[in-house]
C-alpha cells in the first residue's frame, strides 16, 4: 500500500466519521427531516451503523508504522516528532474551540483546572468525546517497536489469536463495567482502550508483514472494477445487517482490503485525497460544530445531505486554516528533532 493509498484511505475514513457522528444518535432524529426510512428507523442511521472509521485509522497506523520500522524511521527521535505534531493540532483545536465554549457553553467550557489539565494531557476526552482514543493511541505508537518485536517473535497467527482475545476481552470490560458507572474518566479506561485498539493496530501489521511477500490486489478486480464495487457495497451493507461490536475491526479491515480493490476515477480520487490530507484536525474539531457548541445550527438545515454537506466544509476550513498556521512550525520542529531529515509523518 502506497502512501497515496494511505491517504486516499484516510479520506474514506473521515468521511464515514463525520457521517457517524451527524447521525448515529436516534435521538438526533427530531433534530432534522430524514427523507428515507426502514420502518421507523432513517435511513441515515441504518447507513451510520456500517461507520468504524477509529477502526480504519488505527489499522492504517499499524501498517504505516511497521513501514517506518523497515525503513528505519521507527526510532524514538521519529516518534516524538510524530506525538508532539499530533499534540500541536490537539492543543490548537483546544485553545479555539474551548475558547469560543467559555462564551456559548461556559457550563461545560473550560471547567475546573484538574479538567482542563487532564484535556491538555489527553487523559480526560470530556471537551470533546472524539478524542477518547488520542493517548491510548500516543501509548501504541511509543511501544510499536515491541508490538513489532512480538509479531515477528509470535508469527502472524498467534498476534491476531492473543491481540483479539485482548480486544474481546475490553469490549466485555467496557460493556459490563465501565458504561454502567459511567467510568470513562477512570485512569486505568485507558489500559482498556488501548487492549481494544490493539487489535485494529495489529491487523494493520500483519498486512504490511503480508504485502511484503504477497500482493494486496486481485486480478480479478482488476479487470472487473464493476465487482470491486459491488463487494465493497456488499461488505458496507453486510456490516449494518450485524450489531455485535466485536466484528467491527475485522468488517473494516476487509473494507480496507476491498476498497483498495476499487480503481476511482481521477476526480473521486482527488476528493479523497484532499479530505485524507485535512483527515487529522478534521477528527479533532468537527464534533465542536455538530454536538457541542454549534448543534442547532448545523442541523438548522433540515435534511441530511445538506447537514452533511456544511459539516463537510466546516471542518475541512477548520482544518484547512489550522495546517496553514501549524505548518511552519512542524517543519521547523522537523527540522530541529529529526537533524534535517525528511521522513514519513504516519
Amino acid at each position: 500500500m502506497s502512501k497515496k493509498e494511505s491517504t486516499i484511505l484516510k479520506g474514506l475514513a473521515i468521511l464515514m466519521m463525520l457521517f457517524l457522528h451527524l447521525f448515529n444518535n436516534l435521538n438526533d432524529v427530531s433534530s432534522y427531516q430524514p427523507l428515507v426510512y426502514f420502518g421507523q428507523i432513517p435511513l441515515v442511521n441504518i447507513i451510520s451503523r456500517s461507520c468504524s472509521p477509529v477502526c480504519i485509522f488505527v489499522i492504517l497506523s499499524g501498517y504505516g508504522l511497521s513501514s517506518c520500522r523497515d525503513s528505519c524511521r521507527l526510532d524514538l527521535r521519529n516518534n516524538c516528532f510524530r506525538i508532539l505534531k499530533l499534540y500541536l493540532y490537539y492543543w490548537l483545536s483546544l485553545l479555539v474551540f474551548v475558547s469560543v465554549g467559555s462564551t456559548v457553553a461556559p457550563y461545560k467550557y473550560p471547567g475546573t483546572w484538574r479538567i482542563l489539565i487532564e484535556n491538555i494531557i489527553g487523559i480526560s476526552s470530556s471537551y470533546n468525546a472524539e478524542t477518547w482514543f488520542l493517548f491510548p493511541y500516543v501509548l501504541l505508537a511509543f511501544s510499536s517497536p515491541l508490538l513489532f518485536h512480538m509479531l515477528e517473535k509470535f508469527g502472524s497467527r498467534l498476534s491476531f489469536a492473543i491481540s483479539f482475545l485482548l480486544y474481546f476481552a475490553s469490549i466485555c470490560v467496557i460493556h459490563y463495567y465501565v458504561a454502567p458507572t459511567k467510568s470513562y474518566d477512570a485512569p486505568w479506561f485507558i489500559v482498556v482502550v488501548y487492549a481494544n485498539l490493539l487489535f485494529s493496530f495489529m491487523l494493520g501489521a500483519i498486512l504490511y508483514n503480508y504485502s511484503k511477500n504477497h500482493t494486496l490486489y486481485n486480478k480479478f478486480f482488476h479487470h472487473s472494477n464493476f465487482w470491486a464495487v459491488a463487494v465493497f457495497v456488499g461488505l458496507f451493507c453486510l456490516h449494518f445487517l450485524t450489531s455485535f461490536q466485536g466484528l467491527n475491526p475485522l468488517y473494516e479491515f476487509l473494507l480496507v482490503i476491498a476498497f483498495l480493490q476499487i480503481r476511482l476515477s481521477k476526480w473521486l480520487e482527488n476528493v479523497f485525497l484532499m479530505f485524507g490530507k485535512y483527515s487529522m484536525p478534521m477528527w479533532l474539531t468537527h464534533t465542536y460544530y455538530c454536538r457541542y457548541l454549534f448543534h442547532d445550527v448545523i442541523y438548522a438545515f433540515k435534511y441530511p445531505l445538506l447537514i452533511y454537506l456544511v459539516l463537510l466544509f466546516l471542518s475541512l476550513l477548520t482544518a484547512w486554516l489550522m495546517m496553514t498556521l501549524l505548518n511552519p512550525l512542524t517543519s521547523w520542529l522537523r527540522s530541529k528533532i529529526l537533524g534535517g531529515v525528511a521522513v514519513l509523518s504516519k
